[in-house]
């Protein structure tokens, strides 16, 4: 069993929702998969608000990209289908950034230590400084960031 929950940027709890495994075939006439299905049931009431979304790599989808006046940010799996393939086997030096916007979706690829992937319906691929952000060596320049990563960090509680 495990248990999926849609969290405020607080750490409150909104909702929850136990996973029991059910069988794939009780859902093969479903429009979405399994996880965003899950993804989807959590948002119930919640969509169409103007609100955010802020996701793990699993939960990303263009299903979830779809939902109207509901933005979505999170990284990517370029595996996905819709992912521009000239964006799947980059090969970036730190700081390049490549990407690719399908109004209102920006798929993004920035590479720090490695290629960081990134799907948003809100950010284009502006890049920003991060406030008390690492220098460049080299330059001893503050080291800039895409806009979507830093607000994914913000807001998913990683920086």
């Amino acid at each position: 069993m495990k248990v999926y929950k849609l969290c405020e940027d607080s750490g409150y709890t909104n909702k929850f929702k136990l996973h029991t495994g059910e069988t794939r075939a009780a859902r093969e006439n479903e429009e979405h998969g399994t996880l965003q299905h899950l993804v989807l049931a959590l948002m119930t009431g919640l969509l169409n608000e103007g609100r955010v979304l802020y996701v793990e790599i699993y939960y990303n989808s263009p299903v979830l990209l779809c939902q109207q006046q509901t933005h979505v940010v999170g990284p990517l799996r370029m595996n996905q289908q819709g992912v521009p393939n000239e964006l799947t086997e980059l090969k970036l030096k730190p700081g390049d950034v490549q990407f690719r916007i399908c109004h209102p979706i920006t798929i993004l690829v920035w590479h720090d230590k490695h290629n960081v992937n990134m799907i948003s319906t809100l950010h284009n691929a502006s890049m920003q400084v991060a406030p008390g952000g690492k220098l460049n060596r080299q330059t001893g320049q503050p080291v800039s960031k895409p806009t979507a990563v830093l607000e994914y960090n913000k807001h998913y509680g990683i920086g």
